[in-house]
């Protein structure tokens, strides 16, 4: 079928036709695969997953998630442990640290926007009645509207201001939503 007769069928009906798979920039580059189920691909989305380190660390701010497991759009910096939007949109974050308490500790997860010393979103936290008990605390979300090149990091907070990056037990991940 043409481009033509499928612009026409299109109009027509709002159908491409069979052949349309993918979706391309005039670069050339897939932008969005269809496969023939119609499960919608976008390999190009921004999107990564960070892990600790498993090393002892007193409150430093950004946590330090030095390996990065996924990386697409080479978004996510494992020198300064910081994501970096590649072009404007909402997205998904996500956090965990492992961490060593003293009973009767609050502890929690804050994401800072560029640098911002007040947290962006916060859900949960860990309260510790078990003195020098090492817990996760649970997953922490937000969901942030951005500007190209807004940064966020995870920064944790308790009272005694250290804990355990474990590499197993430690995350820090997101993805563009649109």
């Amino acid at each position: 079928m043409s481009k033509a007769a499928e612009l026409a069928k299109f109009i027509a009906d709002g159908t491409l036709g069979s052949d349309v798979t993918n979706i391309k920039h005039s670069g050339g580059t897939n932008a969005l695969t269809i496969d023939s189920s119609g499960r919608v691909l976008t390999p190009a989305r921004p999107h990564f997953q960070a892990r600790g380190n498993n090393e002892a660390y007193v409150q430093t701010n950004p946590v330090p998630f030095p390996t990065a497991e996924i990386n697409v759009g080479s978004c996510y910096s494992t020198s300064t442990y910081k994501f970096t939007a590649p072009i404007a949109g909402v997205y998904f974050f996500y956090a965990s640290v492992y961490h060593k308490n003293t009973a009767g500790e609050y502890s929690n997860i804050q994401f800072s926007k560029n640098d911002a010393t007040d947290y962006e979103g916060m859900i949960g936290g860990t309260y510790n009645n078990d003195s020098g008990a090492i817990y996760s605390t649970p997953p922490t979300i937000v969901i942030l509207s951005l500007s190209a090149s807004d940064t966020i990091k995870v920064a944790f907070h308790n009272s005694t201001g250290d804990y355990w990056n474990g590499e197993d037990e430690s995350i820090f991940g997101g993805f563009l939503l649109g």
